[in-house]
């Protein structure tokens, strides 16, 4: 990651891509704080829970 802004596009991009690929294996509740680093970069705090366990394989 080249710069602040990227990282905090890209962390946002992350938790997209894992709430969508979750989302096709189970049904999910989740609870979602973003804390904003003094240097200004986004750090994400996730709590995920589900009645139906996860798949394997």
């Amino acid at each position: 990651m080249g710069d602040l802004a990227e990282w905090n596009a890209a962390a946002g991009q992350a938790w997209n891509r894992l709430r969508l690929g979750l989302s096709r294996l189970c049904s999910f509740e989740y609870f979602r704080v973003v804390e904003v680093q003094k240097r200004g970069a986004l750090h994400l705090h996730v709590l995920v829970w589900s009645a139906e366990p996860l798949p394997r394989g």
